[in-house]
Order: structure tokens, then sequence, then C-alpha cells
């Protein structure tokens, strides 16, 4: 019998599961995704820089723990992007899914393309590049922001196979001692590339969101005809227990709140590369 997970043992309904998913998506980009975060060059913005290393360091951490799935939550062992995915198929509680489903499978394609990134830390000899899915690299790199490792064996061990799909064969040893040189260049360089690409994406998702749920909080929400500013939300079918009444409370006022960054395109010379 398999292991009972915990939405399941709250009785969370489709659409308690799908408000949650929503309301923790929103929260990783709105950590990702802000003023704090990045540096917005020009304007409207064409480039991001992180504000410094420390900033750059936590924006892998999340962005780890949104290419992860959610451990014992979900009886679907997905990542948060494919739980989207499987809204944008099926929405329970909206109807305006088009962007969202536009911006969650342009960010799908992009992380799965497979791309050449230079080999400078297997160690090898005459391997100039390493054949890699762009979401593999950021995940396995991003980690090493996270934990310290001892901490990291899965991900040395997903870094060997690479290594050895790519023809070159290192012990599980010499793997671990290449995983310093291979953050540096994953962190300290792809990263840096690509963060403008990234926060594109991510900013176009929570658009998305927004978009989708906007016309949500215009039909539950209810404001008081007496007391000035207090309102309650009605909530939808299917949204039966405490915890998804909580979550749908905070994911309309997320929606109500309108914080966001206006759309941006990042310029060409940032997404030719990796």
């Amino acid at each position: 019998m398999s292991k009972m997970v915990l939405s399941q043992e709250l009785g969370l309904t489709p659409t308690e599961q799908e408000i949650i998913t929503l309301k923790s998506v929103l929260d990783m980009i709105n950590n990702m995704v802000n003023h704090t975060m990045f540096d917005f060059l020009e304007t409207p913005p064409t480039m991001v820089m992180f504000k410094d290393i420390p900033h750059r360091e936590h924006f892998c951490s999340l962005l780890v723990d949104f290419l992860s799935s959610p451990n014992d939550f979900f009886p679907e062992n997905e990542d948060f992007l494919y739980r989207l995915k499987a809204i944008c198929d099926a929405p329970k509680l909206g109807f305006h899914i088009t962007e969202l489903r536009k911006h969650t499978m342009e960010f799908i394609a992009w992380l799965d393309t497979e791309t050449n990134i230079p080999d400078r830390f297997s160690g090898s000899v005459g391997k100039a590049t390493i054949l890699i899915s762009r979401r593999k690299y950021l995940r396995i790199g991003s980690m090493t922001c996270k934990h310290n490792p001892t901490n990291l064996t899965w991900q040395v061990q997903a870094l060997q196979k690479i290594l050895k799909s790519n023809n070159i064969l290192r012990s599980i040893g010499e793997t671990y001692q290449c995983l310093e040189s291979f953050r540096e260049e994953i962190v300290g360089d792809i990263i840096e590339y690509h963060v403008s690409t990234l926060a594109e994406f991510l900013n176009n998702i929570r658009i998305g969101i927004y978009n989708y749920l906007n016309p949500v909080l215009i039909k539950q929400i209810e404001y008081d005809d007496e007391i000035s500013g207090k309102y309650k939300y009605n909530y939808p079918e299917e949204v039966n227990s405490d915890f998804g009444k909580t979550y749908f409370w905070d994911l309309m006022n997320c929606v109500r709140s309108k914080f966001c960054i206006k759309d941006f395109k990042v310029i060409r010379s940032l997404k030719l590369r990796y």
C-alpha cells in the first residue's frame, strides 16, 4: 500500500490543492523577483542584476525549492512547474488560464532544453563542453547554495551520471572533488548570465497567475455595506476544510495586494548562450 501524503490525510479536494499550489508558487516568486533581490536596469527593464552575492545565494536557494517536488504533501511527485501545468490542463477556480499556460509551458521547454556548458570542472583533458539540460544544472548548482557537501550526495550522484553520459568516467569521490568547480561555473557564471531570463520567466508566471485569479477575486469578495474597508470572501465549491479556507483567504489577499513587477523583455544578447 502506498504511503498516504498530507493532502490525503487532510482530505483536501482538488480545488483546495490548486489553491495551495498557487499560493505556494506566488510566495516563492514574490520572494525571488523583487526590488530587494535585484537591480532592474533601464525603463522598462531589459536586464536584471543581483544586488550582491548573498542575494544571489538566497535566490538560488529559493529557485531549487521551486524546481523541486513538495515532499509528502501532494500525491503526485511533481515539481511546482508541473503542478502549474496540471492546473492549466484542468483549472478548478477559474477560466482565464491561457496566459498562465503559455508562460508555464515556455519555462518548462526552456528548462528541459539540453545545452552545452563549458567543462572547467571535470578535469577531463580535451573535453571543452558538457551536454546537460538547464533544469539539471540549475538544480544541482543551486543546491550547493543551500547545503554543504555532506547533504549533497544525491546531487553528486546526479552529476556523476551526467559526466558518464558525456563519456567522462569519475568515481563518486572524484565527482565530489569537482563539485566546488562545478558550483563556480554554474552559480558564479551561468546563473549570473541567465538571471535576467529567469526573472522574466518567473515574473510572467506571476502575472499569469494574477490574471487567472483576478476574476475569481472579483466574484468571491463581498464588501460590508456599513463598515468601510471591511470585506469577506465567499468560498468556492469544494473549499470545505479550514485548511483550504485559510489558504483561499490568503491567496485572494495576495491577488488583492497587486504585488507585481510589470512585464519586461530581456535583451536578446542575454538569451544566446548556455
